[in-house]
């Protein structure tokens, strides 16, 4: 029997742990708790264990990504006047080697191996 929107699947939950909200949140537990303080979100504790509606969850998502649309646009395509290609790249001077200070020493980098890469006695 196919299921309408007023019913519900057996495997589409109606409640989940915090745990799992932080999951789906994609958040930690502190912005969690401030969103059920601030009533973002629903919950109610079964025994000792908190539940949150996933319709809370949703509606939370649907309302930010409202919010996200009205404030910061999408944009359409490159801005006006900029270039697109591989003259619109600029590539500083490769890096190299430090260069030793005049008048500082440097360390041989083994026993007996001198600053020029030969060998000392």
């Amino acid at each position: 029997m196919p299921t309408t929107k007023s019913q519900v699947s057996d495997h589409e939950r109606l409640v989940v742990r915090p745990r799992r909200a932080w999951h789906l949140l994609d958040c930690g537990t502190t912005r969690l708790y401030e969103l059920l303080d601030q009533g973002e979100l629903e919950s109610f504790l079964d025994g000792r264990s908190r539940k949150i509606t996933v319709e809370s969850i949703r509606r939370y998502i649907a309302k930010r990504l409202a919010s996200a649309d009205k404030k910061n646009p999408v944009p359409q395509g490159p801005a006006k006047g900029v270039r697109v290609g591989s003259s619109a790249v600029r590539c500083g001077p490769a890096r190299q080697d430090p260069q030793p200070k005049a008048g500082s020493r440097t360390r041989p980098g083994k026993a007996g191996a001198t600053g020029d890469g030969s060998v000392s006695p």
